[in-house]
């Protein structure tokens, strides 16, 4: 149940949203739902993690694998840098739980997603790059949301390549060793560490 309502909340299943708010009460409402979708990812990593520490997936995560999969490949490319960090932990948690004959469909899956990820223009929206948008980020400087928009494509980018190493290799599962890899990270307070700790691999010796 816990599961299901934080999916929900995530905005998984919704269609994304087409273009920028036009007036206060819009922007009021889609700063609210983003709230919430930043919430429950990281709810969603923090459950994924105790889940894994108790060993065995429940049969409600095994029907949500794909879902859940989209969803934070989404949340990846969005602004938040925390979120992101907590997506990606939460993929290699997924990947982990997951029954062993659904772990190739989980793979497409992700590869997909992350194939179909573009630049954002707020945490869920992804924008076409063309050549005018990059003028105007050159422009506007390295400073304020359009650092954060950098951030999040070479983000994305980043994980192509990894994507792009795997296939070659012909080694799908290649690419969640990479991801559970530990990386210098600002999250080490000790409420992080005892609550999520992405410092630590996710994947068994």
């Amino acid at each position: 149940a816990l599961l299901a309502k934080l999916l929900a909340m995530s905005g998984s299943g919704e269609a994304e949203t087409s273009g920028p708010p036009t007036n206060d009460a819009a922007r009021a409402q889609l700063a609210e739902r983003e709230a919430d979708q930043r919430c429950s990812i990281v709810w969603l990593t923090v459950l994924l993690r105790q889940i894994a520490k108790r060993g065995s997936a429940t049969r409600g995560l095994c029907e949500s694998l794909e879902p859940l999969c989209r969803t934070f490949v989404r949340a990846i490319a969005g602004l938040s840098i925390f979120v992101a960090d907590c997506s990606l932990k939460a993929l290699c948690y997924l990947y982990r739980l997951a029954p062993p004959e659904s772990r190739t469909e989980l793979m497409k899956t992700m590869f997909s997603s992350i194939s179909n990820r573009t630049v954002v223009s707020n945490m869920f929206v992804g924008n076409p790059d063309t050549d005018k948008q990059r003028e105007a980020k050159d422009k506007a400087g390295p400073l304020g949301p359009n650092s954060l928009k950098i951030t999040a494509k070479e983000r994305v980018d980043l994980l192509k390549d990894l994507m792009f190493l795997a296939r070659e290799l012909q080694h799908p599962p290649l690419f969640i060793g990479l991801l559970d890899q530990p990386v210098g990270s600002v999250w080490t307070g000790e409420v992080l560490k005892e609550a999520l700790d992405l410092q630590m691999p996710c994947l068994p010796d």
